[in-house]
């Protein structure tokens, strides 16, 4: 955001900005963070359609409510007791 108010048309800014000859510096730095944030967007559009759905994650955003995954029923054994118990080895 700084960069894009160093490149406008402000008359005091564009004059120190050609002065110190900052051009190429802000043009560099401009670039860089426009690449970032393009790289934020898709970043995080992708990690919004990895729930159950694509659009899982979206719709618990807006309505607050999240679905949750499958697992099992009350009662039943846990998946620690589901384990065999090691025997002792005898020697």
């Amino acid at each position: 955001m700084v960069t894009g108010i160093l490149f406008s048309d402000i008359s005091f800014l564009r004059t120190y900005v050609l002065l110190w000859n900052l051009a190429g510096v802000t043009n560099a730095l401009h670039l860089v963070g426009a690449y970032v944030f393009v790289l934020y967007l898709i970043v995080h559009l992708y990690m919004a359609t990895l729930g159950r759905t694509p659009i899982a994650h979206t719709k618990a955003m807006f309505t607050g409510f999240a679905e949750e995954a499958e697992g099992p029923a009350e009662g039943s054994a846990s998946p620690k007791d589901a384990l065999p118990s090691p025997e002792p080895q005898k020697e």
